[in-house]
């Protein structure tokens, strides 16, 4: 199915009993990005944590959109991730090497504006589409480069290359679903933001629609 395209779905009181989500997520290890990885704050995937837990969810998820049954194959992944205010906001970007991307809000009593948005692209800037930007924003989601002026400078700028369409503002236990090629971001990061993101990269499946 890799000419499947997600339209932005949102789907209230997603998960059974959130709450023990959110006690489970307490009792593991995080780790911030390395290697090629790169997102901010610090994640622990539930994959080699909870096997069953992650098929449940990737199930329930993708059920919003093909019939699950025992012919269905899918490839994902999925974590907890952790964010503080120290960002201040996120980078605008696409999920690329997957098909679709999702994000389950997860904190009791949010700050409602520091759910995610949807952009779409104003214009092109050579001058910041540049691979030291990529560095930057890799190296200090890594630990290897302050938080100082010079990355908010360059935050500002990148994104300043966006305008948002939609704002999902962050409930306890709202889903989001939105295709990999969607521009997306924070607008605001607070401290203890609890979120589980996933990601489907390959899907096999009879749909709905």
């Amino acid at each position: 199915m890799n000419e499947f395209r997600t339209p932005v779905v949102i789907v209230e009181d997603f998960f059974p009993d959130p709450k023990f989500l959110v006690d489970y997520s307490k009792t593991l290890d995080y780790t911030s990005a390395s290697g090629d990885h790169n997102f901010p704050g610090i994640r622990c995937k539930i994959e080699q944590q909870n096997p069953d837990l992650f098929s449940f969810i990737i199930n329930s998820v993708l059920s919003l959109f093909v019939e699950i049954s025992d012919e269905t194959r899918w490839e994902a992944s999925l974590a907890f991730q952790i964010t503080n205010s120290e960002l201040r906001e996120g980078w605008i970007h696409q999920d690329d090497g997957s098909l679709l991307a999702f994000i389950l809000y997860l904190n009791e009593n949010p700050d409602p504006n520091s759910g995610t948005s949807i952009f779409e692209r104003k214009f092109y800037d050579d001058s910041i589409e540049t691979q030291q930007t990529k560095e930057l924003k890799r190296a200090t989601h890594r630990g290897e480069l302050p938080l100082d002026n010079n990355y908010f400078d360059h935050l500002k700028r990148y994104n300043s290359q966006f305008e948002e369409t939609i704002e999902i503002k962050n409930k306890f236990n709202r889903l989001l679903v939105f295709d990999s090629n969607t521009y997306h971001g924070v607008k605001k990061f607070v401290d203890d933001r609890l979120t589980m993101a996933g990601f489907i990269y390959k899907l096999n499946g009879k749909r709905h629609y």
